[in-house]
């Protein structure tokens, strides 16, 4: 697994921010922002994950319309990356 932070990486921190969002919502405000160009739509799911296993972001479950859902969130780790980048 690369430890390494990409462009893609700090979008992703952007799009989840603070308050949190779940993978499906990053792959619709990226298909809102068309960013979709350069990320294939399952690296919104997997960078995600990645990044959580990393510390930038801290996974929550929520309560979702037929399961429960997962919910991404910037850890300070994450704050402190995207601030510098």
């Amino acid at each position: 697994m690369s430890t390494e932070l990409t462009l893609f990486s700090y979008e992703v921190m952007g799009l989840v921010g603070r308050e949190g969002v779940g993978p499906h919502d990053l792959l619709r405000m990226a298909r809102r922002g068309r960013m979709l160009d350069w990320a294939g739509e399952s690296q919104y799911y997997v960078e995600p994950k990645r990044l959580a296993r990393l510390g930038y972001l801290v996974a929550r479950t929520e309560p979702g319309r037929t399961r429960p859902r997962t919910v991404y969130s910037l850890t300070e780790k994450g704050l402190e990356a995207l601030r510098a980048w």
